[in-house]
C-alpha cells in the first residue's frame, strides 16, 4: 500500500475494509486506553502489543480485533 496520511487512512472509504484501517483502530484503541479515555472498559492491549502483533504478522489478533472487539 502507498504511503497514506492517518487522515486520508480514516476518512476515505476505500480503506474502510483495508487490513491497515483495522490495525491502525486497534492501535489508536490500545493508546486511548493508555491514557484512561476507555474506562471503565478499557483496551485488552497496549499499543506496544498491538505494534508487534502487526509486526509479526499475528492472524489470530487480527481476527480478535476484527471479530469481537469492533462489535463490541
Amino acid at each position: 500500500m502507498q504511503s497514506l496520511t492517518l487522515f486520508a487512512l480514516m476518512s476515505q472509504s476505500s480503506y474502510a475494509n483495508t487490513a491497515e484501517r483495522h490495525w491502525l483502530c486497534a492501535y489508536l484503541n490500545a493508546k486511548a486506553g493508555e491514557q484512561g479515555a476507555l474506562a471503565p472498559y478499557g483496551f485488552p492491549y497496549t499499543s506496544s502489543e498491538v505494534l508487534a502483533f502487526y509486526q509479526d504478522g499475528n492472524h489470530n489478533a487480527y481476527s480478535f480485533f476484527t471479530t469481537y472487539l469492533e462489535n463490541l
